[in-house]
């Protein structure tokens, strides 16, 4: 299926603030994924919180649709976005409502048991990175940060080097990125700024800051990855960090923008089920589907991020092959995030940046 072809699915699908998804009537489908359940006890109706947008749509296409194939009695609530503070919130309120969120596995790993469930799932272990299972959070998808550039803008003498997106004065043009420091934007300054890959932990804040101070003032921070994947596609920037799933879109949309493979930072994000859920026992059921090898496959295929399960084997467009950072496209080298240090500093971290942002 093209990605054309998944945007005319996904738009059939309303919004993404909340949403009711109704059981469908698919066929065939069932026995992708095993047998049938036919009992028609009480109803469930689980909760699942996103990123909202396309990226929620497809999990949606990916996951829920054939879930709800295979048992009868289950309905979806969707929601977004999945933010750690609104768990916080309704956990300490007592009055969780979330059945499923997708999260950064840094505030799984730091609140696990506090504000989330430990997991008991039947899983295969072997189908999976070990360092990306943890006790309350499992890996969902994983994606770089791509630093792409606008082909219009720099034509025979584009950037080739990380460096190269805070060098105004060779590459001058506007830079932007979220406004979010979870996804490898301190990484990838220190990285710039001369940092060794196995050098990165534990983080120099200060030195990547001051790297970022030297194109603020050229750099716009979108509030979020659908605002950011606009201002691609309206020209409006030069240069851009964006995960794996938007910079595909952002192209397919018209943006004649290309990656730079330097050293890219990759990351994942991690299924959770916040402390208290009304339908705990459904939830993980659902987890170990969504994460089982022919969902995992599919909605990497929709979304152009790579599976968790190491088993799944997407079968990718030309444009979705070009901008796989865990491909044979990349002719860089890649480096992962430290989730245990990030799970001891997430919160540190976001207050420091946010401050600086709002400097």
């Amino acid at each position: 299926m093209s990605i054309e072809r998944r945007k005319i699915v996904s738009r059939n699908i309303k919004g993404s603030a909340l949403i009711l998804v109704p059981l469908l009537a698919l066929t065939g489908c069932a026995g992708l994924f095993g047998e049938k359940n036919t009992e028609q006890g009480d109803r469930t109706t689980l909760t699942f919180a996103s990123y909202g947008g396309p990226l929620q749509d497809q999990q949606i296409i990916a996951w829920e649709e054939p879930y709800m194939e295979l048992h009868d009695n289950v309905d979806f609530i969707n929601t977004s976005p999945s933010d750690p503070a609104q768990i916080q919130a309704m956990v300490e309120a007592g009055k969780p409502t979330w059945d499923v969120a997708d999260i950064s596995p840094y505030f799984a790993t730091e609140f696990c048991g506090v504000y989330l469930e430990e997991l008991d799932l039947n899983i295969d272990r072997s189908q999976f990175e070990e360092e990306t299972i943890g006790e309350c959070g499992m890996p969902a998808e994983r994606f770089g940060l791509l630093f792409l550039y606008n082909i219009d803008t720099y034509g025979d003498a584009p950037p080739t080097r990380t460096a190269d997106f805070f060098d105004l004065e060779k590459f001058p043009g506007k830079r932007a990125l979220t406004s979010s420091p979870r996804d490898g934007m301190l990484e990838t300054a220190l990285l710039a700024s001369g940092v060794a890959p196995d050098d990165l932990y534990p983080l120099d804040v200060d030195r990547a800051l001051e790297t970022w101070e030297g194109v603020r003032d050229d750099t716009i921070f979108a509030a979020n990855n659908g605002a950011l994947l606009q201002l691609i596609v309206d020209g409006q920037v030069d240069m851009a960090l964006i995960v794996t799933g938007r910079a595909a879109a952002a192209i397919e949309e018209g943006a004649n923008f290309a990656p730079v493979w330097d050293t890219t930072v990759t990351n994942y994000a991690v299924l959770v089920v916040p402390k208290g859920s009304p339908n705990k026992e459904e939830a993980m059921r659902f987890i170990e589907f969504a994460t089982s090898v022919e969902p995992a496959a599919e909605f990497a295929e929709l979304s152009t991020t790579a599976p968790s399960n190491l088993e799944a084997v997407p079968e990718y467009t030309e444009l979705q092959s070009m901008l796989d950072v865990f491909g044979p496209a990349n002719t860089g080298s890649r480096v992962a995030m430290d989730a245990t240090w990030w799970s001891q500093n997430y919160s540190e971290m976001t207050d420091r940046f946010n401050t600086w942002l709002a400097g």
